[in-house]
């Protein structure tokens, strides 16, 4: 689907809720539930908790959809919902405990088994998102964003609450250490 009509199907589908039609909103949750999902994925390395922030995020931003701007795009928008999640659950986990968040209760790593599998003979691959994983939170996501969502400068800038010299500057930065982790591993 081309951009334009994407965004302006969001656009509908935002009307359509806000209208009361609240089935509307099921066509955002198809269309982005798995993009957030992977996303919080990586920031978390859990599946169950990327699925709890997922559903906290999608039921925040329903309760908040009259806060969106229809001349922009609903994913930004929603990402930064779901980050600020993130980084607030983040927060209390570190306060809670300082167990690492690469470990499960039995020390063992959890890993998205089917991704894993899809990717276990590419150990380049694995490699880097081992390296990716090691990054602190606000690099990593830029990163992610980046190179792995394809978003523009501007994008990550409204995402993530910085200016677009901030978002080059977080870019560069987490480049420089992802680069100085692989070479030391």
């Amino acid at each position: 689907m081309e951009p334009n009509a994407q965004q302006e199907q969001e656009k509908q589908a935002v009307r359509r809720v806000l209208a009361g039609e609240r089935r509307a909103f099921a066509v955002l949750v198809d269309r982005y539930q798995t993009p957030i999902y992977n996303l919080f994925l990586r920031a978390t390395h859990s599946p169950s908790l990327a699925a709890d922030l997922t559903q906290e995020t999608f039921l925040q931003a329903f309760r908040r959809l009259e806060t969106f701007n229809t001349r922009k795009r609903f994913f930004p928008w929603l990402y930064a919902i779901g980050m600020n999640k993130v980084r607030d659950h983040l927060r209390r986990e570190k306060r809670q405990t300082t167990r690492s968040l690469d470990e499960d209760s039995n020390g063992e790593l959890e890993w998205e088994t089917a991704r894993f599998d899809a990717v276990a003979a590419h150990l380049d691959v694995l490699h880097l998102e081992a390296a990716l994983a090691k990054l602190p939170l606000e690099y990593r996501e830029a990163l992610i964003l980046r190179y792995r969502e394809q978003w523009a400068t501007h994008e990550i800038a409204t995402a993530l609450g910085l200016s677009p010299s901030g978002v080059k500057m977080r870019v560069q930065r987490g480049l420089a250490q992802l680069r100085k982790l692989m070479e030391d591993t």
